[in-house]
């Protein structure tokens, strides 16, 4: 997942590993057990071979015993396991057979949504950067890059740390992080 916070020093982007919410974009396949699912929230959805966007209702449909149970609802219909009478998953279908069961769900556009994340970051890095021969941040020319030039526009920030430019490096860090990692 790529985490980008706005701080009081400007703005920080890191890789962290996924910590069990739902976000969307997580880098990997992001799949985990079906009994994770949260309820009433679309998400994509294993059935046998298939993959696609089902919801957990709870208490949507009856069991053989006659009481309430939770039930997978596709959200296009047709686009599920022939199986799933009417775009549900039944315990007993209309042909009076179990329906295909899920086994594992995701944040739907997983990993796709970070694809294109890393996509768009890499294209907008390019197009400062072709502009820029000192890889400084975009709009900053520093005579060494990265540090405040020490003359008298500057005054005391003159010697010291950009932070714009910091953060545009890390921003190009993460980039070739995320890259180097098979995720872009």
């Amino acid at each position: 997942m790529i985490y980008i916070q706005h701080t009081a020093s400007g703005i920080r982007a890191e890789l962290e590993p996924f910590d069990g919410g739902v976000a969307y974009g997580e880098v990997g396949s992001g799949w985990r057990p079906i009994e994770s699912a949260p309820f009433n929230t679309p998400v994509e959805i294993k059935a046998g071979s298939m993959t696609f966007l089902a919801r957990l209702m709870p208490d949507a449909s009856m069991s053989d015993l006659e009481t309430s149970c939770d039930q997978w609802q596709a959200e296009i219909e047709g686009e599920h396991p022939p199986c799933w009478s009417g775009g549900a998953c039944w315990s007993s279908n209309e042909n009076e057979d179990p329906s295909l069961q899920p086994t594992a769900w995701r944040v739907p556009g997983t990993p796709s949504v970070n694809n294109e994340l890393v996509d768009a970051l890499g294209k907008i890095i390019a197009h400062f950067d072709r502009d820029i021969s000192s890889r400084s941040a975009p709009g900053h020319s520093h005579r060494i890059p990265g540090v405040w030039d020490a003359d008298i526009s500057n005054g005391a920030k003159g010697g010291t740390a950009c932070e714009w430019c910091a953060e545009w490096a890390g921003f190009r860090a993460l980039l070739t992080r995320v890259k180097g990692d098979g995720h872009g």
